[in-house]
């Protein structure tokens, strides 16, 4: 297993950054809740991820939870996170400034409309 294996698929990567961030094992619905996965993938991604020995899995509450037993994987996944996050948040920043530019306009074609239709009804 190789660092490529760990981030390819996208979804294998999203379910162990998701492991990652949480300090206790956690179910498959929580990690489909946390990661904004489907369901198919998740369970995809965990089984090659069990097959591969990277997490573990153990009963808590009647349910089969999942956490990473390998140290280097979270060294790796953690050092990507730290790259990743940075770059996520600037186009997440990008993508809110876009929205609220379009939004802007929107407000002033309406206000534009407004004004027109009261100078109209002056008449």
């Amino acid at each position: 297993m190789n660092a490529e294996d760990l981030i390819y698929p996208r979804s294998r990567f999203q379910v162990l950054r998701t492991l990652n961030y949480s300090e206790t094992p956690i179910s498959l619905h929580e990690i489909v809740d946390r990661s904004g996965l489907v369901v198919g993938s998740v369970q995809s991604a965990l089984s090659w991820l069990l097959e591969a020995k990277v997490i573990s899995t153990q009963k808590l509450n009647n349910r089969r939870c999942f956490r990473i037993k390998n140290k280097s994987v979270i060294e790796i996944v953690s050092k990507l996170q730290n790259v990743l996050a940075p770059m996520e948040l600037q186009e997440r920043a990008k993508q809110y400034q876009n929205r609220a530019r379009n939004l802007l306009e929107d407000i002033e074609d309406r206000v534009r409309i407004i004004h027109k239709a009261r100078s109209s009804m002056k008449l």
